[in-house]
C-alpha cells in the first residue's frame, strides 16, 4: 500500500509517443496492483479548441493546475499513483513555443509560466518525462503518406521544429525547472522502447525508494544500498 501519491508528468512534442508510453505504464501499474489517475491535457476536448490558440493554451494551463490542485489539496482514503499526460511541464513548453512562434506575447508568456510552476505544484512532481522526435517522424505518423493538412497550427513543420529546439535549448538540463527527476529521452523508432523501460523502471525505483526511505541506524544502509540500486539502474538505462 502507498503511503503517499506519486505524481510522473509525460510531456512533449505532438507525436513522440509519450501517450502511448503512459497508456504502457498504466497498464503496468494496474496489473501491478496499484490504483491509479490519469490526467489528459488534450486540446480537442476543450469547450475552448476552436478559440484562437492563445486563449486554448490559457485554459489548457487552467485545466492542468486545477488537476494538481485538486488531487493534492483533499484527503483521501487510499494514496494514488498519478499519471499527467500534458501537464504542467508540457504545458510549459507549449507556451514557450507560441512566444517563439509569435502567437503569444512574452509578457503573456511569462504570466502563464508563473502560474503553472508555482513551487507548491512542481514540488508535487515525482518525474517528469519529456520526449523529443524529429519533427518529420512527428508528420509521418500524424499523416502517414498523406500530405500534411493546410492551416493546422500545431501539426506542420515550422511549429514542431520551434518547439524541437525549444525543448533542446530550454529543457534539455533539469534545473531550469529546478526538478532533480527530469529526464529527456528521444522517442522515434529506434529510440522508443528503451524510453518506455526507462521510464518503468525510473517509477518502480522512485516508488519504492521513497516508501522505505528511513534513516535510522538500523535502516540506514538499506538505504543506501535502494539509492545506489537506484542511480544505477538510471545509468545503465
Amino acid at each position: 500500500m502507498l503511503k503517499r501519491n506519486y505524481f510522473f508528468e509525460f510531456a512533449g512534442m505532438p507525436q513522440s509517443g509519450k501517450t502511448t508510453i503512459m497508456e504502457t505504464i498504466a497498464n503496468w501499474l494496474k496489473g501491478s496492483g496499484h490504483t491509479i489517475e490519469e490526467y489528459r491535457g488534450r486540446s480537442r476536448s476543450s469547450r475552448l479548441r476552436s478559440a484562437p490558440i492563445a486563449d486554448l493554451n490559457v485554459s489548457l494551463a487552467c485545466d492542468a493546475v486545477n488537476f494538481t490542485i485538486s488531487a493534492i489539496g483533499l484527503e483521501k482514503p487510499e494514496h494514488k499513483i498519478y499519471l499527467l499526460d500534458k501537464g504542467l511541464v508540457d504545458r510549459c513548453i507549449f507556451t514557450d513555443t507560441l512566444v517563439h512562434y509569435g502567437k503569444v506575447n512574452s509578457t503573456d508568456g511569462n504570466a502563464v509560466k508563473g502560474f503553472l510552476t508555482q513551487p507548491r505544484l512542481l514540488e508535487k512532481l515525482d518525474g517528469v518525462f519529456i520526449f523529443v522526435t524529429l519533427p518529420q517522424i512527428a508528420l509521418e505518423r500524424e499523416y502517414g503518406i498523406r500530405p500534411p493538412t493546410p492551416g493546422r497550427e500545431v501539426m506542420n513543420e515550422n511549429f514542431l521544429y520551434i518547439m524541437y529546439e525549444t525543448i533542446m535549448k530550454d529543457y534539455f538540463e533539469p534545473q531550469n525547472l529546478l526538478l532533480s527527476n527530469t529526464h529527456l529521452r528521444r522517442s522515434d523508432q529506434k529510440h522508443e522502447e528503451n524510453a518506455g523501460k526507462f521510464v518503468r523502471q525510473n517509477i518502480l525505483n522512485t516508488v519504492k525508494n521513497t516508501q522505505f526511505m528511513r534513516t535510522d541506524q538500523v535502516n540506514e544502509q538499506e538505504t543506501v544500498d535502494r539509492v545506489r540500486e537506484n542511480i544505477l539502474s538510471i545509468i545503465q538505462m
